[in-house]
């Protein structure tokens, strides 16, 4: 399965907590320890998006155990950080590429808008500004509880995100790794949306 065409669902990350252990509170609180090191790991490193690359961590693994790789009997930790690595390394790599920037994006299509579009549509303007309009669509036809959620989580730069994800946390009264299923479900939504508008060919 391509990596990027996998997107991490609830099964997936059901199965994440499981591994990390079979108590379910104990699971939810090895995951945030885990999260908040691996964050660390990329920050102390000078990598400008720690958050998601924390978050892309998780879902390789994620992707691992869903495919059925067999990983147990290896220490979750030092697992994630040899996955850890090698998106660091990755990481650097992308660095030289040629990226569309950010400034040809709306406010709201930010980091928001590349984890429900295939990042290689950003090498093409025209679809680039197709999928911007879909997406703004595609967040009107959410619940007005969704979409705030939705946008509330990617507001900010990668810095202001820490904080407004553990105030949106405390505000909804969901926990952080609750909060994340939630926005997993909302993602998957507009990312289908998305691609049912462009099989329309919707242009509105």
């Amino acid at each position: 399965m391509p990596e990027k065409n996998w997107a991490l669902t609830e099964l997936a990350f059901t199965k994440l907590l499981h591994w990390l252990d079979s108590d379910e509170q104990r699971a939810g609180e090895k995951y945030e320890r885990l999260r908040q090191k691996l964050r660390t790991f990329f920050e102390h490193r000078q990598c400008t998006s720690p958050d998601e690359l924390t978050d892309k961590t998780f879902d390789r693994v994620a992707r691992k155990l869903e495919s059925g790789t067999d990983i147990q009997g290896i220490e979750p930790s030092s697992y994630c950080y040899g996955v850890a690595q090698n998106i660091l390394k990755e990481f650097w790599r992308t660095q030289s590429q040629n990226i569309v920037s950010l400034d040809t994006q709306s406010s709201r299509g930010d980091s928001l808008f590349n984890t429900v579009v295939d990042p290689a549509k950003l090498q093409d303007e025209q679809e680039l500004e197709m999928d911007l309009r879909h997406l703004e669509n595609c967040l009107k036809r959410l619940t007005e509880e969704d979409r705030f959620l939705i946008l509330e989580y990617y507001k900010g730069d990668h810095r202001d995100r820490i904080s407004n994800r553990h105030e949106l946390s405390l505000q909804l009264d969901i926990p952080p790794g609750n909060l994340r299923v939630r926005v997993l479900r909302i993602r998957e939504q507009l990312h289908d949306c998305i691609n049912r508008c462009n099989n329309r060919g919707d242009r509105k």
